[in-house]
């Protein structure tokens, strides 16, 4: 059996906040990722996050939320909920 090389790898890290448990009755109100990192065999080389970030805070689909989920985050759900709907549900903040 041939030996395969390894292809080379970008790590990204992701997170959102929402205001609630459960996508549906909840919204999803802020999403961003970034590139930690590029693997190559053995040799990891860390990137600068401030550099390769992407960013954005979404209006809220529902009415529903839950006080305690949304403290997390810290976002102010009544400035997201009046923010002109931009392209769907994306608001930019950058």
């Amino acid at each position: 059996m041939p030996t395969r090389t390894p292809r080379p790898n970008v790590c990204i890290c992701v997170d959102i906040e929402a205001d609630g448990p459960a996508p549906g009755p909840y919204s999803m109100i802020s999403f961003g990722a970034s590139v930690a990192g590029h693997q190559d065999g053995a040799s990891y080389t860390a990137r600068d996050p401030e550099r390769d970030t992407f960013y954005r805070e979404l209006c809220p689909i529902s009415e529903a939320f839950v006080p305690e989920a949304l403290a997390v985050g810290g976002l102010d759900r009544d400035r997201l909920a009046a923010t002109e709907r931009v392209g769907g549900l994306f608001h930019s903040t950058c």
